[in-house]
């Protein structure tokens, strides 16, 4: 498909602005229906969100013009190359403003200055989830029009006329669109809008309403809702009937609206997976709803765009402490470090604990910017990490074992999502190079909040892996966890007993360690007695684990106590999806 260029236009306001709201009420009567407005203005931050969704899947928008009243969004970055603040005046006659109601100024999108022929548009409630071409939107040159399939929509509207139900104004105001087209073209649709983003032709657009200027005239003096107002379906009705577009009727998995008062929109989206979805406000919404919408929002784009003024600088950001036990690691001490210095989070606090080396590992560290505290001889992986609690400062704190890897936005989105959802312990992904049922992602943020969620998410019952997770500092210190001297394993009981203490727990995607299979480590050792004290020493952890979950209410432990033919099952499934090499060779790249 050969087009030269797609825009994205987004109709925006933010309903708590004072000053907007003056004037709004000033033209406001006390008795008129309008005043049941709630929902229709609010402003849940919505519109950044939805700009990181087109970043992320729609790179190849030319430009973004937001249409506001005499506003501009705090978060929005003004000065990108790609962004275009549109007020009512530039568009709409000044005979037609102020104006509350967007039918209205959709009518007058085709007059923004230098837009282009091809272009979509959006309400800043309207997400991509999925990334798609221009393809998705146009064939041929021509859009894409995505509706609902309404076939008993005109008996619906009869049944309610004769029991006296009313009907909205934004339904009626469809049923004056299809009308008109009846009346003029003598065409029945029976499609209604799937309300979420459009794909419009401009050329088409500016016919239609000048085919329909004198019934339009009347709805441009609508200055809010009216049952007399005509949806901007009409646009597609019009383009459908001259042969200038492409019907699509859509389900679910294309397109789908998630109402704000509706109880899970994580089940919603993983049980269609929907390409494009709205999330929908409307008086019916409670405030306790709406605050929901911005965790949720964040959990599926959590990285901030371009679009967006930085917000916090490297001194603002919380420090982390990432504590790196070293014992003899020459061969790996490089990489490591290589890898958490180049980390996109850069406030780290990197404490190498000396657990007694007598090789070269040390000399290599000192050339890194990293606190190195000293064993005078070999304590163990249980004391170089308890060392390195006791000298963190940070405001969070991790675990790094010096042969693994971590992806390079690791602790960024690990903080991030601690810092949104204010949780003790975040838990990244995992990905084991030689036991593949021990791989864990996930899909977005979610927060954990009663224990056997907790349990559950992460399956620390039977991966008890310290690494996996930041910790809050002051979280540990207060109930004082510890790990074991002298033992092997010795993350097992720490990392459940920590899972069980937290406050909650949140899973974060885009946060992945690969734990890589390094022959003559600990855990793939030859040494005899070394494998019967891992032995010996999970055992120990093990019923620390049994004794612990009784002595705190006898609760049942996912994959131990309960769970164990699921846990079976997913061991076999796994074993037969592949390896995991791919993943691992592809993180870091």
């Amino acid at each position: 498909m050969n087009i030269d260029g797609i825009d994205l236009v987004y109709l925006w306001v933010d309903g708590s602005d004072p000053k907007w709201l003056q004037k709004r009420d000033s033209f406001l009567d006390s008795d008129i229906q309008h005043r049941d407005i709630t929902g229709r203005y609010e402003c849940n931050n919505e519109l950044k969100y939805s700009l990181r969704s087109v970043e992320k899947n729609l790179p190849w928008i030319r430009k973004i013009f937001i249409i506001t009243d005499n506003q501009v969004p705090a978060f929005l970055n003004t000065d990108h190359p790609k962004i275009t603040i549109i007020d009512h005046s530039d568009i709409v006659p000044q005979q037609y403003l102020p104006v509350f109601n967007s039918v209205v100024v959709e009518y007058f999108i085709h007059k923004i200055p230098d837009l282009s022929e091809h272009f979509l548009y959006a309400n800043d409630d309207m997400f991509v989830n999925q990334a798609v071409s221009p393809d998705f939107f146009f064939t041929d040159g021509l859009p894409i029009a995505r509706m609902m399939f309404t076939p008993l929509q005109r008996l619906e509207f009869s049944l309610k006329r004769a029991l006296n139900i009313d009907i909205n104004s934004y339904r009626l105001s469809i049923e004056n669109a299809y009308k008109l087209i009846e009346k003029k073209y003598g065409k029945r649709f029976t499609a209604a809008p799937h309300h979420n983003i459009d794909a419009y032709v401009k050329s088409d657009f500016q016919c239609a309403v000048e085919t329909f200027r004198a019934e339009l005239e009347e709805v441009f003096c609508n200055r809010f809702r009216s049952h007399t107002d005509i949806q901007r379906v009409l646009i597609y009705y019009d383009a459908l009937v001259r042969k200038r577009g492409h019907l699509r009727h859509i389900g679910r998995k294309e397109s789908c609206r998630i109402r704000v008062q509706d109880k899970d929109y994580e089940g919603y989206l993983d049980r269609y997976n929907p390409t494009l979805f709205c999330l929908n406000d409307t008086n019916h919404a409670t405030d306790k709803d709406r605050k929901k919408v911005i965790p949720f929002l964040e959990s599926l784009f959590p990285n901030e765009s371009s679009f967006e003024k930085p917000e916090k600088s490297i001194n603002k950001l919380p420090l982390v402490s990432v504590i790196i036990p070293v014992y003899n690691r020459e061969k790996h001490i490089k990489k490591c470090l290589d890898i958490i210095t180049n980390q996109t989070y850069e406030n780290l606090e990197i404490i190498v604990v000396n657990d007694g080396s007598t090789d070269s590992s040390m000399e290599i560290a000192k050339l890194y910017p990293v606190k190195i505290i000293e064993h005078p001889q070999n304590r163990g992986l249980s004391a170089a990490r308890n060392t390195g609690i006791d000298n963190a400062t940070g405001k969070y704190i991790h675990f790094m074992d010096d042969d693994d890897e971590i992806n390079l936005a690791f602790y960024e989105n690990l903080v991030k999502a601690s810092e949104t959802t204010d949780t003790d312990i975040s838990a990244s992904g995992m990905i084991s190079q030689a036991t593949k049922h021990k791989t864990q992602l996930f899909k977005r943020c979610k927060e954990y909040l009663s224990l056997q969620e907790r349990l559950t998410a992460t399956y620390v019952g039977k991966w008890g892996y310290v690494w996996r997770y930041l910790f809050k500092l002051d979280f540990l210190k207060k109930h004082n966890l510890r790990f074991e001297d002298g033992r092997l394993m010795e993350d097992l009981a720490f990392s459940f007993a920590a899972i069980y203490y937290a406050n909650k727990v949140v899973t974060v995607p885009n946060a992945e360690y690969l734990y890589i299979f390094t022959p003559n480590s600990i855990v793939n050792t030859d040494n005899p007695e070394v494998r019967k004290k891992r032995r010996t020493d999970k055992k120990h952890a093990q019923q620390f684990i049994l004794n612990f979950a009784k002595e705190h209410g006898d609760f049942k432990i996912p994959g131990v106590t309960t769970g164990k033919i699921r846990y079976i099952l997913r061991k076999v499934y796994i074993f037969f999806l592949g390896s995991n090499t791919d993943r691992i060779n592809n993180v870091n790249n």
